[in-house]
């Protein structure tokens, strides 16, 4: 969902595939289970041979969790409907490129400008944080100096203890890079940055943990995550 797109996979990171006929008309199928499926809807997906973790599947929309993938290389995407029927279909595989982290924010919504809200909540109240009337009927209030927050995204890369694909982590588990964070020009002191790993109970989702500087001025800030070499879009 980022501007620019992350075109990269990195193991237990997810992706989107769009195409087409990957299902019949009208459907739209999320996971619902803890542990991810590898096969949703009557469709697989398989890298480099391996079968990845389907979350949801439309007709034109797959989005997955990467298995345990080798890194710094290509590895093949191909998407498989009917999944384990004699009359099952594969697509063409294509080839994408790997590396150890691939980060990304998650966000509320998506603007045209790519100019996007991360998800983001006060992690002492709980509070949605965002502009307030961002989504209607939700509330939101924005972030204050000195709030903690917690910001939700994918795609990481490795922790310590490591975390499984496809299997939600049962307590937290810290990114083995050391993070930095920006917000517009400014750099977070590393005592401001609490916690950059797994979210427990979400296979795959990650979370960063900041408090917002003191003094910083009422506006809208670029916010990027850098996690050894390896940063998500502003």
């Amino acid at each position: 969902g980022s501007t620019p797109a992350v075109t990269q996979l990195s193991s237990g990171g997810f992706a989107t595939i769009f195409g087409s006929n990957f299902a019949p008309v009208g459907t739209f199928q999320q996971a619902q289970s803890s542990v991810w499926p590898t096969q949703l809807a009557g469709v697989c997906v398989m890298v480099n041979g391996t079968a990845a973790f389907v979350t949801f599947v439309s007709p034109t929309q797959i989005n997955f969790q990467a298995p345990t993938i080798p890194a710094n290389t290509t590895v093949t995407v191909q998407v498989i409907t009917n999944c384990g029927n004699a009359n099952a279909l594969q697509s063409a595989p294509l080839s994408v490129a790997t590396l150890p982290a691939t980060p990304e924010f998650l966000y509320w919504v998506k603007n045209a400008s790519g100019q996007n809200p991360v998800v983001a909540v006060n992690a002492i109240t709980g509070a949605y944080i965002a502009a307030v009337g961002l989504i209607p009927g939700l509330t939101f209030v924005p972030a204050k100096p000195g709030d903690i927050l917690t910001i939700y995204g994918v795609s990481f890369g490795p922790t310590n203890p490591a975390a499984v694909p496809g299997t939600p982590p049962t307590a937290v588990a810290q990114s083995v890079y050391t993070s930095a964070v920006t917000l517009g020009t400014l750099s977070l002191a590393p005592s401001a940055i609490y916690y950059a790993g797994v979210s427990p109970g979400t296979a795959g989702l990650y979370q960063l943990n900041i408090q917002v500087p003191a003094g910083l001025p009422d506006g809208d800030y670029p916010l990027v995550l850098t996690l050894g070499t390896y940063s998500t879009p502003a």
